[in-house]
C-alpha cells in the first residue's frame, strides 16, 4: 500500500537480545554494568562541587549519566558477543583443511618458518 514511499512488507531477520550467549556471560556483563554505573555516579558526584549538587537538575545528573553509560556499555558488549558467536558459527560451517599453497600465499607460513 505504501510501496511508493519505499515501505514494503519484507521479512526482517530479527535477532534476540543476548541470543546464543551463555548465562554466565550475561550475568558477568550485567554485574560489570552495575559496577560501571556506580563508578560513573561516584566519579561525577566527586567532581561536581556540592553546592551545585543542591540544585535539583544538577543533582540528578550523576545518576542519569551513570545509567546512560551503563546502558551503552551493555549494548556494545551484547553486540560484540553476538558478532563473536555469529563468526564462530560461520567458521564451523566453513572448516576445510587449507592446502600448503594457500598457507604460503597468506604469508602465515613465513611468520612461523
Amino acid at each position: 500500500m505504501l510501496s511508493w514511499l519505499g515501505l514494503t512488507n519484507a521479512e526482517k531477520n530479527e535477532r534476540q537480545f543476548f541470543g546464543n550467549v551463555k548465562k554466565e556471560t550475561i550475568t558477568l556483563i550485567l554485574l560489570t554494568a552495575l559496577i560501571v554505573l556506580y563508578c560513573v555516579k561516584t566519579l561525577l558526584t566527586y567532581l561536581i562541587p556540592s553546592s551545585y549538587l543542591a540544585d535539583p537538575i544538577v543533582g540528578v545528573l550523576p545518576g542519569t549519566l551513570g545509567v546512560l553509560v551503563s546502558i551503552i556499555y551493555v549494548l556494545i558488549l551484547e553486540r560484540l558477543q553476538q558478532d563473536k558467536n555469529e563468526k564462530k558459527s560461520s567458521n564451523k560451517l566453513k572448516k576445510r583443511p587449507i592446502s600448503l599453497k594457500k598457507f604460503v600465499k597468506l604469508g602465515v607460513f613465513r611468520l612461523f618458518f
